[in-house]
């Protein structure tokens, strides 16, 4: 059985080179699309590139690829460190494509000042406009809205989508649920609401406050893909990007977590009322 570094280094030869004598006919073509991106902030404007695998697995690159990509080959292993499937990935240039995505958050004091932290905003940016929500921080209402992959450990190619207006005339929670499985984007394949009794409120209104000690927006999205949750209370917009790992142990981010875990159960509670 292969140890754990001559796995690494076999995983490294297998993702960049070919081996002579290759048939292509036994390699599984495998297209990856890309396009130029600029992402727009409060401030700021950057240059991206984006990709976007047959699978829907999307992810950003800073700046943009100007010149043709080469080939590469990868193999799917098994456990066992076996090569159970061999693939030539080919890179199509979306010529004459720019997507410009504007930013749904609003922060002077972490992302425009952290650079490595803009590809995150920018991703979380893209799947709240594949899924047409609004921006939240320029609202003088009082909105709570909780970005959710499916899978908080690795990529997640489904998320939801839970938000509350308390200034509209009746309280309800709106949902919606989205995956990505191609290259054509978020696909949203349920849009629904459940209204919520006072009682319910009073109590979510209660963990609401425990946000209002949050000075500034709390950044903690590694690893693997962190839930967002914003919030704005009647014009003080405040937002919280957090991963699993963050959650545990930390005292700090319980009341953030607790209002996330509390919204969701009201929305599956009410759910089977429906």
């Amino acid at each position: 059985m292969m140890n754990k570094k001559k796995f690494l280094l076999y995983l490294f030869f297998c993702t960049c080179f070919c081996p002579n004598g290759e048939s292509q006919d036994s390699l599984r073509i495998y297209n990856i699309k890309y396009k130029k991106t600029v992402f727009i902030t409060i401030d700021s404007v950057y240059d991206f590139t984006m990709f976007i695998e047959p699978n829907g697995k999307f992810y950003f690159k800073k700046g943009y690829a100007d010149t043709p990509l080469s080939d590469r080959y990868f193999y799917k292993l098994d456990k066992h460190g076996g090569i159970t499937e061999r693939y030539h990935a080919k890179y199509e240039y979306q010529l004459n494509c720019i997507d410009t995505i504007y930013s749904y958050f609003f922060d002077n004091s972490i992302l425009t000042c952290q650079q490595d932290k803009v590809g995150d905003e920018l991703e979380a940016s893209y799947i709240l406009r594949q899924f047409k929500e609004s921006v939240l921080y320029n609202t003088d209402s009082k909105i709570i809205r909780i970005l959710f992959p499916n899978d908080l450990i690795n990529f997640s190619s489904s998320f939801d989508i839970y938000s509350i207006n308390f200034s509209s005339d009746s309280l309800k929670i709106y949902h919606k649920s989205g995956c990505t499985s191609d290259y054509n984007g978020i696909n949203i394949t349920k849009i629904d609401s459940v209204p919520i009794k006072l009682r319910d409120k009073n109590r979510l209104e209660k963990k609401l406050i425990k946000l209002n000690h949050y000075s500034e927006n709390i950044y903690c999205p590694n690893p693997g893909s962190p839930l967002i949750m914003e919030y704005n209370n009647n014009g003080v917009y405040r937002y919280f990007v957090i991963s699993l790992d963050c959650c545990r142990d930390n005292k700090e981010l319980k009341p953030i977590v607790s209002t996330f875990l509390f919204l969701i159960q009201l929305y599956n509670k009410y759910l089977l009322y429906k």
